[in-house]
C-alpha cells in the first residue's frame, strides 16, 4: 500500500504526509504495525532517519518485504499491482465503516469514515423503509439513546447509510433486516429526496416493503416499536418528537400519494 492511498482510503485524499508523519512517529513499543508494508506511490521504499534503532532503516523494510515474498524489480520498485491491497481491502483493515460521498447531483466523488461524515456533516447517501402488514399497518419505532443522530426521538421508517460501493435497493434490504429482523422481503422504490440539515445532509431514496412476520428489534437501534393504521400514523407524526430527517422524507412521501 502506499501513503497516498491510506490517505484516500481514511477521506483525506490530500494527507498522504500526515501518513508518513504517523509512521515517522512510531515508537519502540508500536512496531507491531506494520509501518514496513507502505511505500510510495512508485512502490520505492522512502528514504527514512534511523528512528528504528536499524543501521540501516531503508535496507531493514526492504528486508521484511522480501521475508514476506515480495520482490524488488531492477528499478527498486515493489509493484503495486502485484503486491499492493485493493482500497476495500485496505478498509477491511481499519475496521470502520466508510461511506459514499457525493456532490449536489448525487454522484460519487470519494469515501469518508461514518465519523467524519457525522462529525463534519458531509453529503452522502442513505435509504429510508416503510414497513407495512397486510392490514395496512405501518411499523413506527423509538431509537435508542445511544444512537450517534437524533438519539431518543421516534420514526416511522427504518434507515441508514450506505456503506462505500454498495448499492440503494441492497442497503434498504440490509437495513429492514438488521433492524427488524425481517425475512426475505423486496423493497419497492418510491422516490428520492435530498435532505440538507444541520446534521444530516443525504440523498435519500424512500422504499417500502411488506412483512407479516415477527418484529425483532435489533437492541442498539430500536428501543420501542409498535404496527399502527396509518390514519393514526398521521396523528401521532405530530404529537411525537419526530427524526428531522424522516420527517422530511415522509412528508415527501404524503406529498407523492397526492
Amino acid at each position: 500500500m502506499s501513503y497516498g492511498q491510506i490517505a484516500r482510503v481514511l477521506g483525506r485524499p490530500r494527507a498522504s504526509r500526515v501518513v508518513g508523519g504517523f509512521l515517522y512517529g512510531l515508537t519502540d513499543k508500536e512496531l507491531h504495525v506494520p509501518w514496513h508494508r507502505v511505500v510510495n506511490r512508485e512502490g520505492k521504499v522512502s528514504f527514512r532517519e534511523d528512528i528504528f534503532a536499524a543501521d540501516d532503516p531503508v535496507q531493514e523494510q526492504r528486508e521484511r518485504l522480501a521475508e514476506e515474498g515480495l520482490q524488488i524489480d531492477s528499478r527498486g520498485r515493489f509493484c503495486l499491482k502485484t503486491y499492493g491491497m485493493t482500497d476495500e481491502e485496505l478498509r477491511g483493515l481499519f475496521d470502520v465503516e466508510m461511506l459514499e460521498l457525493v456532490d449536489l447531483q448525487n454522484h460519487v466523488v470519494g469515501v469518508a469514515p461514518r465519523p467524519l461524515v457525522r462529525s463534519e456533516n458531509l453529503l452522502h447517501r442513505g435509504v429510508g423503509i416503510l414497513c407495512w402488514n397486510s392490514e395496512g399497518e405501518l411499523y413506527v419505532h423509538k431509537r435508542t439513546a445511544t444512537k450517534d443522530l437524533f438519539p431518543s426521538c421516534y420514526d416511522m421508517m427504518v434507515g441508514g447509510a450506505l456503506e462505500a460501493g454498495e448499492e440503494y435497493e441492497i442497503a434498504a434490504l440490509r437495513e429492514v433486516q438488521e433492524e427488524l429482523g425481517v425475512g426475505e422481503v423486496e423493497p419497492t422504490f418510491l422516490l428520492e429526496t435530498l435532505y440538507d440539515g444541520p446534521k444530516n445532509r443525504s440523498f435519500i431514496h424512500l422504499f417500502e416493503v411488506t412483512w407479516d412476520g415477527p418484529i425483532t428489534w435489533q437492541e442498539e437501534e430500536i428501543c420501542w416499536g409498535a404496527w399502527m393504521p396509518f390514519d393514526e400514523v398521521l396523528e401521532w407524526v405530530e404529537q411525537v418528537d419526530i427524526v428531522p430527517d424522516g420527517l422530511h422524507v415522509f412528508r415527501a412521501y404524503l406529498d407523492s400519494r397526492g
